[in-house]
């Protein structure tokens, strides 16, 4: 269960308290105010000296992307277009956050990207949050307790699923749902406030993309392999933006040589690292691929481990999306990148790509127009997170703009 750092709500009117409690802490907070700033330092430097941090890469990436730094980064890129000429960027007011159970760190991110835009914020996690969320959540806290103008403007609560205490909450200013399709579904049927605006991120799909020439005579496969396994392990593959394909563009038999290379360089990082596939993972991923392959879809199947399974869809065959993760990667070959707008779907959220110019990038995100595909990020930076997500820029939708004409 939750500890301590989080409140349990029991009823409607207990989260109707609690709402009113952090408007009334919001009444003094602006974008990017000063409070804030030195709150990000301090958690910031709490997480780098954590002993658990440095066995958990969520939270040192957290850490890594809340410092100083990074922050006032941040910040001068909000200055460069914020509003325009008449136009000044105010807070909503209250944001209420709904964060998934499977990536622990994602919570941390959506409330304090909506606290940088000058929110107060209410975020409820499950009662049967995982054991790092139970950890990360007392470093939180206690980094509050330092800061009593952030504290006031904070609430983490939790109770089990309540449609009263949820219809409640949503009377906030903004509603941010992360979710399976599912989830996302069942939330936005409980109404919210008239005037409250909504961010919903569902269930998307990932894939890499690899130029096999480059993987074969111009990159650091081992480098690769790092990456790699970084976007795709974390979470065992079931992070949004974690790549469950690999489209490699060459000929037969560069794909075929650049596919054994990069799968044995994979295979000896799980090695290194101590990799191992959570319960009852290896049964599935081998399940699955008994059933792909009596699709018809799949030319060659590769087990490496129970921590690594490959399937290589024949030429011309749609990408397929419905793999168990755990370390399955489909795999597939093109020509040419003008071949990807015919496989995307609009779920589609992240490329992790590499081998390719920043020229070939940039036209390959113009032909996807609507199609599908959200963020083209080098491997190894699939899961960093930023302002700009699921084709949203998060910190313009935590604000409003509010026109001056004189």
């Amino acid at each position: 269960m939750i500890s301590a750092p989080v409140t349990s709500l029991a009823d409607a009117r207990q989260a109707r308290a609690v709402l009113a409690s952090v408007r009334h802490g919001q009444r003094r907070l602006t974008p990017f105010d000063r409070p804030i700033l030195d709150y990000l330092s301090d958690l910031s430097r709490r997480l780098r000296s954590w002993s658990l941090a440095s066995r958990q890469p969520a939270v040192s990436a957290l850490a890594f992307w809340i410092r100083r730094a990074e922050i006032e980064r941040l910040r001068a890129d909000w200055e460069v277009d914020a509003g325009g000429d008449g136009l000044i960027s105010l807070p909503r007011g209250v944001a209420f956050h709904i964060p998934p159970t499977n990536v622990d760190t994602l919570f941390v991110y959506s409330w304090l990207l909506s606290a940088l835009a000058g929110n107060a914020n209410v975020v409820r996690l499950s009662p049967r949050a995982l054991d790092a969320v139970e950890s990360l959540m007392a470093q939180v806290r206690l980094t509050l307790d330092d800061h009593p103008v952030i504290d006031a403007a904070t609430a983490f609560v939790t109770y089990e699923h309540d449609v009263e205490i949820t219809a409640e909450l949503s009377e906030a200013d903004v509603r941010v749902i992360w979710g399976g399709d599912t989830a996302v579904s069942t939330i936005r049927s409980i109404s919210c406030g008239p005037r409250t605006s909504e961010l919903a991120f569902a269930d998307r799909f990932s894939f890499a993309l690899l130029d096999a020439e480059a993987v074969l005579h111009r990159l650091d496969v081992h480098e690769l392999a790092v990456g790699l396994y970084n976007d795709a392990y974390w979470f065992d593959q079931l992070g949004c933006a974690s790549p469950r394909a690999v489209l490699w563009r060459g000929q037969p038999d560069a794909v075929v040589d650049a596919e054994a290379i990069l799968w044995a360089a994979l295979a000896a990082q799980i090695d290194r690292r101590g990799g191992s596939a959570p319960a009852g993972a290896p049964m599935a991923k081998l399940v699955h691929l008994t059933e792909s392959a009596l699709s018809g879809d799949v030319e060659r199947i590769r087990w490496s481990s129970g921590e690594l399974a490959t399937a290589t869809l024949h030429d011309g065959a749609d990408l397929r999306r419905d793999g168990p993760g755990g370390g399955l990667f489909y795999s597939r070959r093109i020509d040419d990148l003008r071949e990807i707008p015919e496989l995307v779907q609009r779920r589609d959220q992240t490329i992790a790509h590499a081998g390719f110019s920043r020229v070939e990038l940039e036209e390959l995100a113009r032909s996807l127009g609507a199609a599908g595909v959200d963020r083209i990020v080098p491997i190894g930076s699939a899961l960093q997170f930023d302002r700009f997500w699921d084709g949203h820029d998060l910190l313009r939708s935590f604000s409003r703009n509010v026109r001056v004409v004189a």
